[in-house]
């Protein structure tokens, strides 16, 4: 997991990925679900929210 932090005052797992391009999620909810386990066992919290941030590059359009 990259970080836990406060996001807009809701505590959250949060993990960072980047994307050649824009492409459906799909192991990513089981590695935040993962995440959330590993800090249930370790620590004994039970985080409740986890957010995904996705960066693609910019892509440009030709005309």
């Amino acid at each position: 997991m990259d970080c836990v932090a406060s996001f807009y005052n809701i505590p959250c797992i949060i993990e960072f990925k980047s994307a050649n391009r824009i492409k459906p999620l799909a192991d990513e909810p089981l590695q935040l679900a993962a995440y959330s386990g590993a800090i249930n066992r370790q620590y004994g919290l039970r985080p409740n929210n986890t957010l995904l941030i996705v960066t693609t590059p910019q892509e440009t359009i030709a005309t």
